[in-house]
């Protein structure tokens, strides 16, 4: 599966966002440098992992979190019409 649309459009689009935040006098360098370091590395780390899980544990996850959701909402809709 490639991510070519993602791949695309994110660079340009948060870089912009990064620059016009810098200049403002928003963004604080070093915080940055290190959580986007962060973000890479666990990125790199979480697609290696990804790779020896089953195909369908994600699915079945996914799925039973999607339920979950679905409950915890129709409980409070329930729950805010009794009041």
């Amino acid at each position: 599966m490639t991510l070519i649309c993602l791949a695309v459009l994110l660079p340009p689009m948060g870089l912009a966002a990064a620059y016009g935040c810098y200049r403002n006098g928003d963004v604080e360098i070093q915080s940055s440098v290190l959580i986007a370091l962060g973000i890479l590395l666990g990125a790199w780390a979480g697609a290696q992992r990804a790779r020896r899980v089953p195909e369908l544990r994600p699915k079945i996850s996914f799925g039973l979190f999607i339920i979950g959701v679905g409950k915890w909402l129709v409980t409070q809709a329930c729950g805010q019409n009794r009041a």
